[in-house]
């Protein structure tokens, strides 16, 4: 009797306690400024410029994408997603891999792994990594862009 109430305790703990652990470090919010001479893009070419706002929205991350393509066309995009795996939407322009919706799961409070869709379809993945104090952010992705080529990118963010 002891062992099983014992075993159910835990896994009580655990359950209520992951959510505690499952969220991203306080550091990751804020400004970062996409550092183009730093990332590479296979294919190329790369942005001229991006920034990223993210910020805490109740149990839920919000990001403002900002920037500018290698054609000169604006970049605008936000969503709003919790790190439950669930799919949220996308809105704006050139949103990546021409996605409607971003998936995010959270591995630990430095990264999130992430899953764009379009229309259900699988289009990209992304792993976020923050740097312990929170000044480097690495994204890691691949997909297939609106040409129809496989991408291979890794973007370094510093935080403004």
């Amino acid at each position: 009797m002891h062992t099983s109430a014992g075993a159910l305790c835990m896994v009580l703990t655990v359950a209520v306690a992951w959510p505690v652990f499952a969220q991203p470090s306080p550091l990751r919010y804020g400004t970062w400024m996409m550092n183009i001479s730093k990332s590479t893009f296979d294919p190329g070419p790369p942005p001229m410029s991006q920034m990223r706002k993210e910020e805490r929205s109740g149990d839920a991350i919000k990001t403002l994408v900002e920037g500018v393509d290698a054609k000169g066309n604006k970049i605008a995009y936000q969503f709003t997603v919790r790190p439950d795996g669930k799919d949220y939407p996308l809105t704006g322009i050139g949103v990546p891999y021409g996605s409607d919706t971003v998936a995010f799961v959270d591995v630990d409070p430095f990264t999130i792994d992430a899953t764009f869709k379009k229309a259900g379809k699988v289009t990209g993945t992304a792993r976020s990594i923050m740097s312990r104090d929170g000044k480097t952010l690495t994204v890691q992705s691949k997909g297939t862009n609106a040409a129809g080529q496989q991408t291979n990118n890794v973007t370094i963010w510093d935080k403004h």
